[in-house]
């Protein structure tokens, strides 16, 4: 562990239509990222927001903190938007 305190933390992600462009599957802060403004705390955290959808299905995200200005990263996580089908 780093004696230097996290100077921003939150998740950073990234979102993609189905069978269109290649995949990021390790986001970073230079692409989408929400930062949390609550005090840093140790164990389980939760977020409720709203991330933009424009029809993207597939999403990567991981947490993320700035430790002495570098970005340290999580494990990558996959969320799939499922679209039902109607019946016709």
């Amino acid at each position: 562990m780093s004696d230097k305190p996290v100077t921003e933390y939150g998740i950073v992600y990234t979102a993609y239509v189905r069978g269109q462009g290649d995949h990021n599957f390790q986001p970073t802060i230079a692409d989408h990222k929400i930062v949390f403004t609550d005090s840093i705390a140790a164990g389980l955290n939760t977020f409720i927001g709203t991330v933009p959808n424009n029809g993207q299905t597939f999403y990567y995200y991981r947490a993320y903190g700035i430790v002495d200005g570098i970005p340290v990263y999580g494990t990558y996580l996959a969320y799939t938007v499922e679209i039902p089908l109607l019946n016709k």
